[in-house]
């Protein structure tokens, strides 16, 4: 019996894959499953303001540029939760070398955070994974512990 070419079992492979998967789609990434860019720029518009009336940290913030602020925050949260953005501020540890950050000021600002995706509706599981890649800076962030 002859062989199938090589060619032709390609093809058969590639057309098993294609209808196979056809019915599965793969899942969305967290900028999708959170809202997307609509929904990260009301979040960090509404957590930046949070954090400049939070009195356990508005020091932080009372010299700052907080459009640019707003701006670099929506840049970084979408890339870092899969979205097309591109992030061009300076990394954690050099943007807050020098603040004297604490543990307990870091808490802060990740409460403050969860405050605003659960105002603006974020679902459970995506805001346990965007406060995991928050929590991930703290070593980079934290100086005075």
């Amino acid at each position: 019996m002859a062989q199938p070419s090589r060619a032709w079992a390609v093809v058969l492979l590639g057309s098993i894959l294609l209808t196979g998967c056809a019915g599965v789609r793969p899942e969305k990434t967290l900028y999708e499953r959170v809202g997307g860019l609509p929904t990260l720029r009301k979040v960090v518009d509404d957590f930046v303001d949070r954090l400049r009336m939070d009195p356990r940290v508005q020091g932080f913030f009372a010299d700052s540029n907080i459009p640019l602020v707003k701006e670099r925050l929506v840049h970084l949260t979408c890339e870092v939760s899969g979205g097309p953005c591109t992030y061009l501020g300076a990394d954690m540890k050099t943007a807050h070398v020098g603040l004297r950050i604490s543990n307990a000021d870091f808490d802060a600002v990740v409460e403050d955070f969860g405050a605003s995706l659960d105002r603006f509706g974020v679902r459970a599981r995506e805001k346990g994974e965007l406060l995991s890649i928050l929590g991930k800076l703290r070593a980079d962030v934290v100086e005075n512990r």
